[in-house]
């Protein structure tokens, strides 16, 4: 449903509340790591949509896509402001969950989903991103966020780059 050419809000809101629903059950059940959706908690989307206002951010890079959560709070928070978010995502299955819920609510038109391996990616797209939002997989690949620096520009901040554990609660397990 469209409003004013935007996506409505209660469907993005109703279709989060959803996502988190699901992310909650399949983490839960979900034994291999990387398997995992490993959403962000609301609050902590919450958060970074307030930043990303803040901040004026028209062009953002995300490094891991999963299922498309943090896309839609991404996608919805600067998408309607002229913004546009470049989501890489290793997983294509995951990318396809992604793409499935982002066209649901009318916000694929405000994100282009790239399918690899986003330490080989970034290095070659052309930029440069107001901000980098990594939230791929710290457990498995630590020091890959280092390749996302050089096509991140954002005059006001020395380092454009925004660092999420995926649970706050649960950072510390997720490092070891």
């Amino acid at each position: 449903m469209i409003s004013n050419g935007y996506p409505m809000r209660t469907e993005v809101s109703k279709l989060r509340k959803r996502l988190e629903a699901e992310g909650l059950e399949h983490d839960s059940t979900e034994t291999e790591h990387s398997r995992r959706f490993l959403n962000l908690e609301p609050a902590t989307a919450e958060v970074i949509a307030v930043l990303l206002r803040i901040a004026g951010v028209r062009n953002l890079l995300e490094i891991g896509t999963s299922n498309g959560y943090s896309t839609i709070w991404l996608a919805s928070t600067i998408g309607p402001r002229g913004g546009r978010v470049t989501s890489i995502d290793r997983d294509a299955g995951k990318q396809a969950m992604a793409r499935e819920n982002l066209a649901a609510v009318d916000l694929l038109r405000y994100v282009d989903l790239v399918l690899g391996d986003a330490t080989e990616i970034a290095a070659r797209l052309p930029g440069p991103f107001d901000c980098t939002f990594f939230d791929a997989d710290r457990v498995m690949r630590p020091n890959s966020w280092i390749y996302c620096y050089p096509n991140c520009h954002y005059p006001h901040c020395f380092w454009p780059i925004m660092l999420c554990p995926t649970r706050i609660r649960s950072l510390a397990t997720s490092l070891g």
